[in-house]
């Protein structure tokens, strides 16, 4: 799409709504078109984590503003982790330990620079779900005076669409119906899952 066709759109337009890959382009928006409102649709956490996980080293749900220091001991976790499964060997993980300590900062000043003034554009928020939208607010206390609505993904009906046979009774299966952001929780409820089967 030609850039004069997306100004002509962006001049129709009553509202422009957009996902967390498209927020870079608030700015620009509201030069070409300063009164138009702009909501922003979060479902991950680009706006306030360089890696959009907002899970603190693989372990927590990071509940601090990012910084230099933060980013650099959360890569540091999650390479710790990445080699505690055996995804990354022990070798790398310690190699990417002390290049953190050069690459942590680097890509905290990238995506600060990046982000700097995206929220000024943006009108209001729709996030998926209440925690998300906690998450926020305890990284950009700002947002808390932004308007904002949560509206949840929907679940998909009838069980059709969900099992092969809507007869068949419910067995001992999961689904997880989510992306693989490990802030949406899959290992929450494999654990979960492990619980349950020694207590039964």
């Amino acid at each position: 799409m030609a850039i004069d066709e997306v100004e002509a759109l962006v001049k129709e337009a009553d509202l422009v709504w957009l996902t967390d890959i498209e927020f870079l382009a608030a700015p620009k928006i509201k030069r070409i078109r300063r009164d138009i409102p702009i909501v922003a649709h979060l479902h991950s956490y680009a706006l306030i984590c360089p890696w959009w996980g907002a899970l603190y080293g693989f372990r927590d749900v990071c509940m601090e503003r990012c910084s230099a220091w933060r980013i650099t001991r959360c890569k540091q976790e999650i390479n710790r982790e990445l080699a505690g499964i055996g995804i990354l060997g022990r070798f790398h993980a310690d190699l990417y330990y002390f290049l953190d300590f050069a690459k942590g900062p680097a890509d905290f000043a990238r995506w600060r620079r990046l982000m700097r003034g995206v929220l000024d554009f943006i009108d209001g928020f729709i996030p998926v779900s209440r925690s998300l939208w906690d998450i926020h607010v305890a990284h950009i206390p700002e947002l808390k005076g932004k308007p904002h609505a949560v509206i949840y993904n929907p679940a998909t009906l009838p069980l059709k669409y969900v099992k092969p046979d809507p007869n068949e009774p419910y067995g001992d299966y999961i689904l997880y119906a989510s992306g693989s952001n490990p802030a949406k929780g899959p290992h929450t409820l494999l654990d979960a899952w492990r619980h349950l089967e020694r207590v039964s």
